[in-house]
């Protein structure tokens, strides 16, 4: 196995990693906050007093 075969590989298996991270992030997202939430800006929230629904954050953690 030559350097560049092993750049592949490394390459291909990074960017696999990259590709899962996405995918659970984006579940763990959904899951912690509404549709709702999550389409509307922060001054459309403000006029809707629509209420976020992840009750599992720790005083002064950011969202």
């Amino acid at each position: 196995m030559t350097v560049w075969d092993l750049l592949e590989w490394t390459a291909w298996a990074l960017s696999a990693l990259t590709a899962g991270w996405l995918l659970y992030d984006a579940v763990m997202t959904s899951r912690r906050y509404s549709e709702e939430f999550l389409t509307h800006t922060i001054e459309d929230l403000g006029d809707a007093n629509l209420v976020q629904t992840d009750t599992s954050r720790r005083e002064g953690e950011r969202p």
